[in-house]
C-alpha cells in the first residue's frame, strides 16, 4: 500500500513538473512570437509623432554601483528624442519608499542628457510593467506608444500593450553583456505577464485623474 502510495506521489510530482515546464516555454514562445515583428533599432518616420514610454528601474544595484540598465534606458530614450524620432518622453517607474523615486531619478538623468524639462512627463504610480501600460493608455491618454527598454523586457510590455489596445513598437536600449540573472527572471515574469494580459482583473492598478499628454 504505502508503495503504491509512493509512486501515485511521484507520478503526480513528475506531472506537475511537466506541467509547469510547458506552461513556462509555451508562454515565452507565444510573447516572443507575438512581439517580436514590432522591436525596432529606429522608429520609422510615420510613427515619429509618438511618445516614448521608458519603464523604470533603481539607477543603482544592490552593490551600490551604477544600474546599466538604467542607464542605457536613459540614453536611449534621449538619443530617440535628439534625433526627432519621438517627440515627448513618459517615465513610469515606482515611488512607493521613502528616498525611492524612479520617476525623478530618469527625469533628472534625462535632463543631464540635454532633454527639455518641458518634454519629460513623470507618471509616478507605474509600479509594474502592467501598470505603465495601462496607466498610459488611461491617464496619459496614449493609443500609441514607442516602448523603449532591454529587448527581453519589451517582448513583455508589447504584448501587455496589445492584450490593451495600445499601439506600441519597441525600440531595442543596449543590454549588459554580463547580466545573465535579470533576463533569466523575466522569462519567469512572461508566464505572469499572461495571467495579467488575459485572466487578472486590473482594479488594482492605481488610476485618479486624465493628464493628457499635449
Amino acid at each position: 500500500m504505502e508503495r503504491k502510495l509512493n509512486i501515485s506521489l511521484f507520478a503526480t510530482i513528475v506531472t506537475l513538473i511537466a506541467l509547469g515546464l510547458t506552461t513556462y516555454v509555451g508562454a515565452n514562445m507565444l510573447m516572443i512570437g507575438a512581439t517580436e515583428d514590432a522591436i525596432v533599432d529606429s522608429v520609422p518616420n510615420a510613427k515619429r509623432n509618438r511618445v516614448g514610454l521608458v519603464f523604470g528601474t533603481s539607477p543603482w544595484v544592490a552593490n551600490g554601483n551604477k544600474n546599466l540598465y538604467f542607464k542605457y534606458r536613459m540614453q536611449a530614450a534621449a538619443q530617440a528624442y535628439k534625433s526627432g524620432q519621438i517627440r515627448h518622453i513618459l517615465v513610469s517607474g515606482d515611488n512607493r519608499k521613502k528616498n525611492y523615486n524612479e520617476p525623478v531619478a530618469m527625469q533628472k538623468a534625462l535632463l543631464e542628457l540635454g532633454v527639455k524639462e518641458n518634454d519629460i512627463t513623470l507618471d509616478y504610480a507605474g509600479r509594474r510593467t502592467l501598470d505603465a501600460v495601462v496607466r498610459a493608455k488611461k491617464i496619459f491618454l496614449q493609443d500609441e506608444l514607442v516602448l523603449i527598454s532591454q529587448r527581453f523586457h519589451l517582448y513583455r510590455g508589447l504584448y501587455l500593450c496589445q492584450s490593451h489596445g495600445v499601439d506600441a513598437i519597441g525600440l531595442e536600449a543596449k543590454s549588459p553583456s554580463t547580466a545573465l540573472n535579470v533576463p533569466f527572471r523575466e522569462s519567469f515574469a512572461r508566464v505572469l505577464a499572461l495571467i495579467d494580459a488575459h485572466i487578472a482583473p486590473t482594479d488594482n492598478i492605481i488610476l485618479g485623474k486624465e493628464e493628457p499628454i499635449q
